[in-house]
């Protein structure tokens, strides 16, 4: 749900561990709230685990139902890194391989292994990419 500058989610929290928490969130497709889904092979919903560090933990309980809160503006950063950016390598190095006479699959294969590296760079990044995505936390009621 997003409400002005912010997106957030309920969840549950899973574990805890430390000063983070393991938040089980549940993600809808656009039509997750239709009346007629289950008749309908087109609503998916997935789980997903979501790690949160807080300066509190004593304040949680496993299986407590909370509200994960983000910026709109950190969401919109996080799918450039997840979307764009990789979009933009594959297509600039399909491109280049293909103007240069190498055959489309062989092309596309290139342009994928092109993208090891730079997941490789984020998972190095990872400490510090998650400094710049900052979650809160609010108990539901």
């Amino acid at each position: 749900m997003m409400s002005g500058e912010q997106v957030s989610h309920e969840g549950m929290i899973v574990s805890i561990n430390g000063t983070e928490l393991e938040i089980m969130i549940e993600s809808k497709s656009a039509c997750g709230g239709c009346a007629i889904k289950s008749a309908c092979n087109m609503s998916e919903s997935s789980n997903k685990k979501l790690m949160v560090s807080v300066s509190n933990p004593d304040e949680y309980s496993v299986d407590e139902k909370v509200t994960v809160v983000m910026n709109s503006s950190q969401g919109g950063k996080a799918a450039v890194y997840a979307y764009l950016v990789p979009s933009v390598i594959l297509i600039a190095a399909i491109l280049i391989f293909a103007s240069i006479g190498v055959n489309e699959g062989i092309a596309a294969i290139f342009a994928i292994v092109l993208l090891v590296p730079y997941y490789l760079v984020l998972y190095i990044n990872r400490n510090r990419l998650k400094d710049k995505f900052s979650f809160e936390i609010k108990h539901v009621n």
